[in-house]
């Protein structure tokens, strides 16, 4: 029996839940703890928080430097990808 808390599939719910909400501290906390528990999965969709997590940090360091670890960590998704450009572009733009 699978333990809820444990379940990166619940996680990734929240997160996309999360995105709709101001509070990006709680998003962050969660894109974490789905990132963390994804480590021994196989879960395509994973890419998805990876960017999101992100993307919720552009204009910074932070969000630059994500966009570069999802294109090492998913370098064959062409999410990773424009994750990055789109973090590079709007470095350009602030």
């Amino acid at each position: 029996m699978c333990n809820i808390i444990d379940d990166v599939r619940y996680w990734m719910r929240l997160v996309r839940v999360l995105l709709l909400d101001k509070n990006l501290d709680v998003f962050h906390k969660c894109a974490l703890t789905a990132l963390t528990l994804s480590r021994n999965t196989t879960n395509a969709d994973i890419v998805h928080v990876a960017c999101a997590s992100a993307y919720s940090h552009f204009g910074t360091k932070e969000g630059l430097r994500q966009a570069q670890k999802n294109i090492f960590t998913y370098p064959n998704k062409v999410e990773s990808w424009a994750n990055l450009v789109a973090a590079l572009l709007s470095r350009l733009v602030l």
